[in-house]
């Protein structure tokens, strides 16, 4: 099983789903979410969502950087434990 949003989901459906905001076009899209954690004294991504992913932020990019790219997003503080736990309740329920 492979679950690349864990995180953003995780989060997502704790806050109720995903706030919207106006494109270009004036259609509503998600605004994207990042979860990062302070590595090596720098913020680094650890997770992003499917809008994230779309914008070209991966894990693994400087928050900096991804601010740079993508000022607009949301940022969550990663919670491995949080993130363990959703886990162990999927897999108790497979």
């Amino acid at each position: 099983m492979w679950l690349p949003f864990l995180p953003t989901d995780r989060l997502r459906r704790r806050s109720g789903g995903p706030p919207a905001e106006h494109g270009s076009t004036g259609a509503l899209r998600p605004v994207p979410l990042l979860v990062a954690e302070r590595r090596n004294g720098a913020l680094v991504i650890t997770a992003v969502d499917r809008a994230a992913l779309a914008l070209g932020l991966r894990p693994g990019l400087a928050l900096a950087d991804a601010r740079a790219r993508v000022p607009h997003a949301e940022v969550q503080e990663a919670d491995p434990a949080a993130d363990a736990a959703l886990l162990e309740v999927i897999a108790d329920g497979c």
